[in-house]
């Protein structure tokens, strides 16, 4: 709870001494949800590798020649609903003055936004790494391995969740003409929210281990 009140006055801070607007804010969250998701996509992907050759014994070709293909289809899979997103933003926001999304924008806009993507990065880091320790610990299967890989993938996709409600409820927060700050302090509590959808399974494989 303090790293998350932590990180929510680092980002509403950032927020109200850039006099950030709706636009700020939006692809600051989009952006935060892109690359610490991605990021957080990689290190599942080392790990269950790591843990099938190292505890199941698994042969180094067929561990990283899985992660590699399992890597090539999440980040479409991930990047797509980034993708989808970005065109809804640049439609209905009036920055970037384009059109259309284009990905020659993200180096912009993560140097733009790059202190809500270190909030994310060190909070949702902080998930997976807690994620890892419950959800790993003691599994001699391969199918079990696989599993808590597959639930562990759960975090990097509820981002995607917040992200698709945050950016509805500022749109109808501004629709309704609530004041900025109002709607990026509800915004802000929101995305960075201590809760974390694969949890309880980490917790319930725990148990059964023991």
């Amino acid at each position: 709870m303090l790293l998350s009140l932590g990180l929510f006055a680092l980002g509403f801070g950032m927020a109200w001494l850039n006099d950030w607007r709706l636009h700020d804010v939006i692809w600051g969250f989009w952006i935060t949800s892109l690359a610490v998701g991605y990021l957080m996509i990689i290190g599942i992907l080392i790990h269950q590798a790591r843990h099938q050759q190292r505890d199941l014994g698994m042969s180094i070709g067929q561990v990283w020649g899985g992660a590699l293909f399992l890597l090539a289809f999440f980040s479409f899979h991930f990047g797509f609903f980034h993708w989808g997103h970005a065109q809804f933003l640049t439609a209905f926001l009036d920055w970037p003055p384009v059109s259309e999304f284009s990905l020659a924008l993200i180096p912009e806009i993560l140097a733009r936004y790059w202190p809500i993507v270190l909030a994310g990065l060190l909070f949702r880091l902080s998930n997976l790494g807690k994620y890892m320790k419950q959800g790993f610990e003691g599994l001699s299967r391969k199918q079990d391995v696989g599993r808590a890989a597959g639930d562990a993938m759960m975090l990097p996709y509820a981002g995607v969740i917040r992200l698709h409600l945050a950016i509805f409820g500022l749109f109808a927060g501004a629709m309704i003409g609530l004041p900025e700050l109002l709607m990026f302090a509800l915004a802000y509590a929101w995305f960075f929210l201590p809760f974390d959808l694969s949890a309880g399974k980490a917790a319930d494989r725990g148990t059964q281990q023991v």
